[in-house]
């Protein structure tokens, strides 16, 4: 039993009302790897320049069944924003543009680089490759999974530019509670401040690229409450257009 046979495949900065609430997913791709206790997430800024950690793990995993397993290491802002609960609470922060490292000497499974990092592909000791995208306000960096979603060796190609993309934030902790699966007690009641023809309202799953479903409703009111909010498992806004 150990944890080198795990990988970054989550990384959520905040967002601009919320740039404490920050986490990552880490997912091994095999069994045994519960060793986890003094496993440090450790960061570096756009020029590879080490920062305090994120974190450090408390403890091992509860389970030696590891395989696809997520496991959340998420600041105390990000358990409030998302309602899941990390399997190790982060005390640092992730940068705006960076590497984010997991490691325990004298292993360093994996690094991934991002956003406008200028450093070395080698700062964190493993290698990283060309950055990927800076993460919007609100999206997330998401490792791609390929066709059967599922984490292979294969899928690091210690390329992050290749092995990441964006999307909309879904935080799972160890017990897989995620926040597509929790239920919004009551409606989302949305306010703005001036009325107009038909408000139209939508719903998007995607932060990143503002992509809107059919309008779910239409108003000329000021608020409006959502009957139904675990509409899109995932959602993470709401759109207002004045028509």
């Amino acid at each position: 039993a150990t944890f080198h046979f795990a990988r970054i495949v989550e990384i959520y900065t905040g967002n601009d009302a919320q740039p404490g609430a920050q986490y990552i997913i880490i997912m091994p791709h095999d069994d045994f790897q519960d060793l986890f206790q003094s496993v440090v997430v450790e960061v570096y800024d756009s020029a590879g320049n080490p920062l305090p950690d994120f974190a450090v793990f408390a403890s091992n995993l509860p389970s030696f069944s590891t395989n696809q397993k997520s496991i959340l290491v998420a600041t105390a802002d990000a358990q409030t924003i998302f309602g899941v609960t990390p399997d190790q609470l982060a005390s640092g922060s992730l940068p705006a543009s960076g590497v984010v490292c997991f490691s325990k000497f004298p292993l360093i499974p994996d690094c991934v680089s991002y956003g406008n990092y200028t450093g070395p592909s080698n700062a964190g000791g493993s290698p990283t490759g060309t950055p990927a995208p800076s993460i919007p306000s609100g999206a997330a960096l998401r490792r791609d999974l390929g066709a059967d979603g599922t984490l292979q060796p294969l899928d690091d190609t210690d390329d992050s530019a290749a092995d990441f993309d964006l999307a909309g934030p879904i935080p799972e902790n160890f017990a897989g509670v995620r926040l597509s699966d929790l239920t919004v007690a009551g409606n989302v009641t949305l306010d703005w401040l001036s009325t107009g023809a038909n408000n139209s309202i939508y719903k998007t799953d995607d932060p990143a690229t503002v992509r809107d479903s059919a309008a779910v409703a239409t108003t000329t009111a000021t608020t409006w409450n959502d009957p139904n909010p675990n509409q899109f498992p995932g959602l993470t806004c709401y759109v207002v257009k004045p028509q």
